[in-house]
């Protein structure tokens, strides 16, 4: 990877190399689905390369809730709770990714507790700065804009989805890992 950009914030470089040295590498041509709403699994992925297409079909339509990137993460509330995915991602490029199975983590618990620990605190963080920006983006739905129009909701609710389904901007202070 040419771009520098943590994946999990939280861990120390060489924890997030850890975690990800036990990733299986995904090729994923331009096109094809990754995941599909409301299948099972609960395998986490990081974008190494590409560009992903996380949305919804509605009425024959594609909801683009985000476009994922290197280093971008999804796929981890079904790996946290083993819940249904929550959204369609497609490969809108060629593209890899690095998956780590849900059934991988209890030997990564065995073999270094401490490191899995972390990563599950680095997820829980992911997690609840979406839902922070979620929650911000539904009060000003429903406070500060209480006479929205169609289109005006649709661009709130596709960022309040955003907020909860985009990996942390690359912009933040956490960056330094290159992978």
């Amino acid at each position: 990877m040419s771009e520098k950009k943590r994946v999990f914030p939280q861990l120390s470089p060489t924890e997030e190399e850890e975690i990800l040295s036990e990733c299986t590498r995904v090729e994923a041509p331009a096109g094809s689905a990754v995941l599909r709403k409301g299948e099972g699994g609960g395998d986490l992925y990081v974008v190494d390369s590409g560009v992903f297409k996380v949305y919804e079909e509605t009425g024959g339509e594609d909801f683009v809730l985000a476009l994922l990137n290197r280093g971008d993460v999804f796929g981890e509330l079904s790996f946290l709770d083993g819940s249904p995915r929550s959204a369609f991602v497609r490969a809108q490029t060629d593209g890899t990714l690095l998956r780590f199975c849900r059934s991988d983590f209890p030997k990564l618990l065995l073999k270094n507790p401490y490191t899995a620990s972390r990563l599950l605190f680095s997820l829980a963080s992911i997690v609840s700065s979406r839902l922070r920006k979620a929650d911000e983006a539904l009060s000003i739905l429903a406070f500060e804009q209480p006479e929205a129009t169609s289109e005006e909701m649709h661009m709130l609710a596709a960022e309040m989805y955003r907020a909860v389904n985009k990996e942390l901007s690359p912009g933040s202070s956490d960056s330094a890992l290159e992978f």
